[in-house]
Order: C-alpha cells, then sequence, then structure tokens
C-alpha cells in the first residue's frame, strides 16, 4: 500500500478541536501507519482492499484509502 499524509485547510481545525488527549495518540497512529499501513490499520466496511481504518486512543478513527 502507497499513501501519503495531505492536510487540508479544514484537517487542522479538526486536529485543534480534537480533546488534548487525543494528540498524543494521533500522532502515534499516524508514525505507525508510515512504518507499516497494513499492520497499523484493518479494513473500514466491506474489505475491498482500499479502504483501511486506524483508531487512535479512545476517542478517533481515521479511514483511508
Amino acid at each position: 500500500m502507497s499513501w501519503s499524509w495531505r492536510i487540508g485547510p479544514h484537517d487542522f481545525d479538526t486536529i485543534a478541536a480534537l480533546p488534548l488527549e487525543a494528540h498524543g495518540p494521533l500522532r502515534e497512529a499516524l508514525d505507525a501507519l508510515e512504518l507499516d499501513p497494513y499492520g497499523a490499520s484493518e479494513p473500514y466496511g466491506v474489505d475491498d482492499g482500499v479502504t483501511r481504518e486506524a483508531r487512535f486512543g479512545a476517542v478517533g478513527i481515521l479511514a483511508f484509502w
């Protein structure tokens, strides 16, 4: 899997709106996804082999494709 993290103008607002305790787990999740996107995520919804999700802390889910 090849992927890249792109931050749009609204993403900064969304990240800033997360509780402070979510910022560390989000950073850890992104670091883990950089190293091994398949190992750090699981199928999202129907396993189409493309769309994945990664949970961080007790407060969030990243969905990506």
